[in-house]
């Protein structure tokens, strides 16, 4: 599910750059800002984080992009920008839950009280949701690039949207 919730917003970014083209510069501009605030952090020598800098144009790109990522806005809206939002306030919020080890982990609410374990059977639907939902996603992916770039596979992307409609995972 954690590598779900991954693979969700890799989706719905990618889904949103193809929808935004105009946001190309600003995606490859913004891979600049966070590789030089890397670099910074791991302490390269002061020559090399001028050549750096240099290329990359640091404090114009910090000041351009602010705390907003290359989108203009955060994950909640790139997701509602590309038809998705729904799958933000229910799969996306219990899989980020599971991502970073909340409470809700081990919690479950059983006889009238709340308790903190859960044994491993319980994790199974976990297991299968990620597999269907990676898939979905990956024909959801597969099915925009295609259709809306005019890539060669748009017919097959068809045939595949269609196979996964028939078996109830693709709306």
């Amino acid at each position: 599910m954690g590598m779900c919730r991954n693979l969700f917003e890799l989706v719905a970014g990618t889904i949103f750059l193809i929808e935004h083209p105009e946001k190309t510069y600003d995606f490859v501009d913004y891979g600049k800002k966070i590789a030089y605030e890397l670099v910074k952090d791991m302490k390269a020598n002061d020559e090399y984080l001028k050549a750096f800098d240099s290329v990359a144009d640091y404090e114009s790109l910090r000041v351009r992009f602010g705390k907003q990522g290359w989108h203009g806005t955060n994950i909640k809206g790139v997701v509602e920008a590309v038809g998705m939002g729904d799958l933000y306030k229910t799969f996306y919020k219990e899989a980020s839950s599971i991502a970073h080890g909340d409470s809700f982990v081990t919690l479950r609410y059983k006889n009238a009280t709340w308790q903190l374990t859960r044994g491993v059977d319980e994790w199974r639907p976990y297991v299968e949701t990620a597999l269907t939902f990676a898939l979905t996603l990956m024909t959801l992916l597969y099915f925009t690039a295609n259709t809306r770039l005019s890539l060669p596979y748009t017919a097959e992307a068809h045939e595949l949207a269609k196979f996964m409609k028939e078996k109830g995972l693709f709306g």
